[in-house]
């Protein structure tokens, strides 16, 4: 009578266990997400031009060369022509 009492506890401990140790997919897609999310607003992605479009308007607010402004602007120009405005 001992022996199966004995036995259904060691299996409940057993499974409590491996329900404590897994892995959350929960928490892994939610760092999935915020890995997506900072390659999309990285201005050094080709594919995000509305991130650079950000990135060369805070380096021309801060501009104190003319030649980096040219450089900035045309950088600027760029990515708003791959937004499909002119």
């Amino acid at each position: 009578m001992k022996a199966p009492i004995q036995i259904f506890l060691c299996l409940i401990c057993v499974l409590l266990g491996a329900c404590q140790n897994q892995h959350s997919s929960h928490q892994e897609m939610m760092q999935l997400l915020i890995e997506a999310k900072l390659q999309q607003t990285n201005n050094n992605n080709n594919f995000a031009p509305k991130a650079r479009l950000t990135y060369y308007d805070s380096l021309l607010k801060v501009s104190d060369s003319r030649i980096d402004e040219v450089n900035f602007t045309q950088g600027k120009a760029h990515a708003l022509l791959q937004l499909g405005e002119e």
